[in-house]
């Protein structure tokens, strides 16, 4: 409880200063457009309302989904949280939907789109993930209190047996990876290989079939607290690039 209270003063902070540049109201071209935000594994939906704050600004109509990501697998997660929301959406009959994730949760749409091809969704941005499985995630599954503690979805996410990641389809929408490189846990950072946010290295972000592919120098759960991100995501959705 006493963690929740912290982040979420934390992130309170970040969002009036992220946001106190932005005056006005930008023209609202996207007013149909749909946004489906997936946060990572040990977050909830709140370290995401700094980027659906900004999302909305701009005219998109944000779905900021909370999910138990240490309790659900990765498979529940889907079915359960998000298939719901885009049927809902799509019952309505109007925009486009896009997925923008971050971390776990781009493996949540991933499995999502491989699971229902005939899905909605008409392009994605992740940011920071495990693309090509997750090298701490790997390194704690080993150990009982960190599968207590992270749940299934651990497991799902390491390079090796177990993982998820093996039978996930290419991509076959629009998706663009943005990826952190500058560390701010150095142990971590004695773990992984070459660059990294300090949770994920560089190399394992990069999915089969993307469209576009950026490196900021950004920690893996401060990315998600920089204007110059969101801005890249609001450009990946209007233009398919960064």
């Amino acid at each position: 409880m006493k963690m929740q209270l912290i982040r979420g003063g934390a992130i309170a902070v970040c969002t009036v200063l992220i946001l106190a540049g932005t005056t006005g109201y930008a023209e609202r071209e996207h007013d149909r457009e749909h946004v489906i935000l997936l946060h990572g594994l040990a977050m909830s939906s709140l370290i995401m309302t700094p980027l659906a704050l900004y999302l909305e600004e701009q005219g998109y109509i944000i779905h900021n989904i909370n999910y138990p990501s240490t309790s659900k697998t990765i498979e529940g997660i889907a079915s359960e949280y998000i298939r719901p929301v885009v049927e809902s959406i799509r019952n309505k009959n109007e925009g486009d939907i896009h997925f923008v994730t971050h971390s776990m949760g781009g493996i949540v749409a991933r499995y999502y789109l491989t699971m229902y091809p005939g899905s909605p969704i008409t392009s994605m941005v992740m940011i920071a993930p495990p693309s090509r499985g997750s090298t701490m995630a790997e390194v704690l599954k080993k150990y009982k209190v960190a599968r207590w503690f992270f749940g299934p979805s651990l497991t799902q996410l390491s390079t090796g047996s177990g993982s998820i990641l093996h039978s996930l389809d290419p991509l076959k929408i629009p998706t663009g990876v943005i990826a952190g490189s500058a560390s701010m846990n150095p142990v971590n950072s004695l773990i992984l290989k070459g660059d990294d946010d300090g949770t994920v290295a560089v190399s394992h972000t990069p999915v089969k079939g993307m469209r576009d592919f950026v490196v900021l120098p950004r920690s893996h759960s401060g990315i998600l607290f920089d204007k110059k991100v969101y801005e890249l995501v609001m450009r990946f959705l209007r233009g398919g690039s960064f």
